[in-house]
């Protein structure tokens, strides 16, 4: 991770602190609790913790950090703070008030053990942005309607090795392309922005559209996912019983039925979804009958997709921040068509990837890869339907 991204994320965090007021909002509903168990029959120090707890749940729930793309969340994982933020910190909270031990007294000592490693936190953060900006490094931030795709590649995934890692990106190119052309009716070469090195990460600049259009195949990808999921949860759960040598067959048996279905799933998934996309997306320069082609290759890239998420691979979508629509300059017919359309856009990609991004969350891959995908021929073309 380059210093410039560790800066864009620090930089993220402490608006994120701010904005919630974090900090204040632990460190109240730790002190509303301790009054509430010094004095339990009082109404207000009652009322008290209702409310903070309630209006920390919200600020928690409203966290940036929940819809974090997987590169940005890298940042908080190597930093080691993700239990402190958003959800997760959420999920912990509740758990003191609803545990089966349940006591205020016991309730306040678990959300008081936070109080201080969140303020520290934003200590560190102001300082860190403090020292990155006295420094004058720059915060890795896209301009105002820039689009980027961003692929994290893990390390295992090319066991180290430099001429894998080579070949690994001509395949992310092979799989992106298609949705390029698909929008575009062309195949221009993909502009790499940089290079990142903690886990291997790509980050690719990207027109608008093909922007979208990658960001909804891989959000449409991950629905079909989230049910394969399960049966990997299940395939692991099943391998890690002890049965012996004379239980491998049953095993196996169980196994193979599970693997069959998450394939067909995925299979059928990507069928409908590269014939949406093509639907949604098709650029009016294409000649006649490449969308039937084009639709055929989608499905290919979708299912290398599927295998890559499988393998713990993360594609999202970034878009750099525009400034408010002015309802006033929208009236008028100056306005800056271009603008206008990549604010759209970009509301678009945030949609789908708030959705994505707590998709991605949610996951825990546990267990080996349960995908192997049978690819369309290379030659394989459209089926000419209207």
């Amino acid at each position: 991770m380059n210093a410039e991204r560790i800066h864009a994320v620090a930089r993220k965090l402490r608006a994120d602190l701010q904005g919630t007021d974090l900090p204040g909002l632990i460190q109240r509903l730790s002190e509303a609790m301790t009054n509430m168990a010094n004095a339990p029959q009082e109404a207000s120090y009652q009322a008290a913790v209702s409310t903070l707890r309630a209006d920390l749940g919200t600020a928690l729930r409203m966290s940036v950090v929940n819809t974090m793309s997987p590169v940005d969340r890298q940042v908080l994982d190597e930093w080691g703070v993700r239990h402190l933020l958003g959800e997760a910190l959420l999920e912990q909270i509740e758990a003191a008030f609803d545990g089966n031990q349940f006591t205020i007294q016991t309730a306040q000592q678990e959300v008081n053990r936070f109080v201080a490693p969140v303020q520290e936190l934003q200590a560190q953060v102001d300082q860190l942005v403090s020292a990155l900006e006295g420094l004058r490094i720059g915060a890795e931030e896209l301009e105002p309607g820039e689009f980027e795709i961003d692929v994290l590649i893990p390390r295992a995934a090319v066991r180290d090795e430099l001429g894998e890692l080579g070949k690994e990106f001509g395949q992310l190119e092979r799989i992106l392309l298609p949705f390029v052309e698909l929008v575009t009716g062309s195949r221009p070469g993909i502009t790499i922005r940089s290079v990142g090195s903690s886990d291997f990460t790509l980050y690719m600049a990207a027109a608008p559209g093909v922007a979208v259009c990658v960001s909804k195949a891989v959000d449409e990808v991950l629905k079909v996912y989230e049910r394969v999921l399960n049966i990997r949860k299940t395939k692991a759960e099943i391998r890690a019983l002890e049965l012996g040598e004379s239980g491998q067959d049953a095993i196996e048996q169980a196994i193979g039925p599970l693997e069959g279905y998450a394939n067909s799933a995925m299979q059928d998934g990507t069928t409908d979804i590269a014939r949406t996309l093509v639907q949604e997306f098709k650029s009016a320069r294409l000649p006649e009958g490449r969308p039937y082609q084009l639709e055929i290759e989608v499905k290919r890239s979708l299912l290398k997709i599927a295998e890559r998420i499988d393998d713990g691979y993360n594609i999202s979508v970034r878009v750099g921040e525009l400034p408010p629509a002015d309802e006033e300059t929208v009236a008028e017919e100056d306005v800056d068509a271009d603008t206008g359309a990549r604010r759209e856009l970009a509301e678009q990609v945030r949609a789908v990837e708030e959705h994505a991004g707590r998709s991605r969350s949610l996951m825990n891959l546990t267990g080996s890869p349960i995908l192997s995908l049978e690819m369309p021929p290379e030659d394989q073309v459209g089926t000419g339907r209207d």
